[in-house]
């Protein structure tokens, strides 16, 4: 009996109006590269006053320098500020900076939680960075089934390389291993295999069934 550890989330389709949160990050560079432009003590006042949004593009203008000086260590608490309030990029952005040390201290294990957060609402860049922890067992224990399955979901939102990534990684699992992964994957889109994925998931229309679902060969 083969016992393997799968991350899975279940979610609703959703055909509400409006853009997923997992755009998140285009929205971002979109602001961000208008701030020249704007008043940004007004970003302070809505980031100070706990607007999410705000918080976001604020912190995206410490990183990269636009229109204040660049510091790392301002982006991050921004990020964070997002993140606390279940902002998806706050999330990913957190992750990123504990991955790769910037404004704090380096930490795969505090990625890997941050990644995991945002993935659970469907950010795809989140997904493959999630992926790639696993694979390479940083942060979370080596699963390369756990790789497959979030490269699978960030492919689904959109990650090109995640096409890539996850293809070259089906050799690595056996055919029955791959079929499951795939299962999980499709009770995790929510469609049946003959349908095309037409779903954006967003806050408050995800069913988290577990953190980790252990299945059993």
């Amino acid at each position: 009996m083969v016992r393997y550890q799968i991350s899975i989330i279940l979610f609703l389709i959703c055909h509400q109006a409006g853009g997923a949160e997992a755009g998140r990050f285009s929205t971002a560079q979109t602001s961000a590269s208008d701030a020249s432009t704007k008043d940004l003590s007004e970003y302070q006042r809505l980031a100070e006053s706990g607007d999410a949004d705000a918080q976001v593009d604020l912190g995206y203008f410490y990183e990269n320098g636009r229109g204040v000086p660049k510091d790392y260590l301002a982006a991050f608490r921004w990020y964070l500020a997002a993140a606390e309030q279940g902002n998806s990029y706050g999330e990913f952005a957190v992750g990123e900076m504990y991955e790769t040390g910037r404004g704090v201290r380096q930490d795969d294990h505090q990625a890997y939680e941050w990644y995991l957060k945002a993935a659970l609402q469907g950010d795809d860049k989140a997904q493959f960075n999630l992926a790639s922890l696993y694979q390479e067992g940083r942060g979370v224990e080596q699963s390369n089934r756990d790789a497959y399955f979030w490269f699978s979901m960030a492919a689904f939102g959109g990650e090109k390389i995640a096409v890539v990534r996850r293809d070259d990684l089906a050799e690595k699992l056996t055919p029955k291993d791959r079929e499951k992964v795939q299962e999980t994957v499709r009770q995790a889109r929510g469609q049946s295999p003959k349908h095309k994925p037409k779903f954006h998931p967003r806050p408050g229309h995800l069913i988290v069934s577990g953190k980790n679902l252990f299945l059993n060969a």
